[in-house]
């Protein structure tokens, strides 16, 4: 029996995207006769790729103005994959399609402009996708192995137009879960720290490494959001079952990480 162990960049693109990406891995995951990813990988989206989303989508409610959104989106340049995110969120909903000046006084008023039309489609076209995306979690035709006791799994609230979760990051008051099941697997953690040193060149190598030392040496001490999430790809990893094919389509961080254990990872 074959499996797939879906890591975040395929629940995304299944999820959020309806581009090429979206067609390959829902293609790929035909070829498996099961299928599942690890709650960590919802962990991941809803503070990764989801956040920026609906950090999107609020943007086009508060600002009511296309303009003002990119605006919005330039000024989050530093923040390397929030923007990431953002520009794969316009490139899938930002599209404008042409309407008849007739047709947009209906339906926008004597005031509208295309400015405001632009961007009062996109908020609609994103807040379809988030609604959609976060009902399918369960539904999409993979199961969710490996709860983490610290993840808060709730529904989003929508007050005022905006699109809102309670919170983003685990309820670390609890510990994390991922931290002390690694703690208490040391030989394969060190199998891991050692492909993030071998190339230290890397800026999220160096600090997955030293998460990785940490969790090991000092499992009493607590780590926060930041760091579980600079050991995501060593946990899948960790997680896959050893005769799954991990599924990524960032086999250049996967690939050594998975080999390190014996396992395997696949691009869709």
């Amino acid at each position: 029996m074959s499996r797939a162990f879906l890591d975040t960049t395929v629940v995304v693109n299944i999820l959020l995207k309806k581009d090429a990406a979206h067609h390959r891995c829902e293609v790929a995951l035909r070829r498996f006769d099961t299928v599942s990813f690890p709650e960590y990988a919802l962990k991941e989206m809803k503070s990764g790729a989801l956040r920026a989303w609906m950090w999107l989508h609020n943007r086009c409610v508060s600002d009511g103005s296309f303009e003002r959104v990119i605006r919005a989106v330039h000024s989050i340049s530093r923040q390397r994959n929030m923007l990431h995110s953002a520009l794969e969120a316009i490139a899938e909903t930002g599209s404008s399609k042409r309407m008849s000046m007739g047709s947009l006084a209906e339906r926008y008023g004597q005031a509208a402009n295309e400015d405001v039309v632009h961007c009062d489609r996109m908020r609609l076209a994103l807040r379809k996708r988030i609604t959609v995306a976060w009902s399918r979690r369960y539904s999409f035709g993979a199961e969710i192995s490996n709860r983490l006791s610290c993840f808060d799994d709730e529904e989003f609230a929508i007050r005022k137009g905006l699109i809102k979760f309670e919170r983003l990051s685990c309820e670390w008051s609890r510990g994390c879960a991922i931290a002390k099941q690694m703690s208490q697997e040391p030989e394969t953690v060190a199998a891991l720290r050692e492909v993030a040193l071998s190339d230290p060149s890397r800026r999220e190598n160096v600090k997955r490494a030293q998460v990785l030392r940490h969790v090991v040496r000092t499992p009493g001490r607590l780590i926060n959001d930041s760091q579980c999430r600079s050991i995501g790809d060593a946990v899948f990893a960790l997680l896959a079952p050893p005769d799954s094919v991990i599924l990524t389509t960032n086999l250049r961080d996967h690939g050594p990480l998975a080999a390190a254990l014996g396992k395997n990872a696949e691009e869709p």
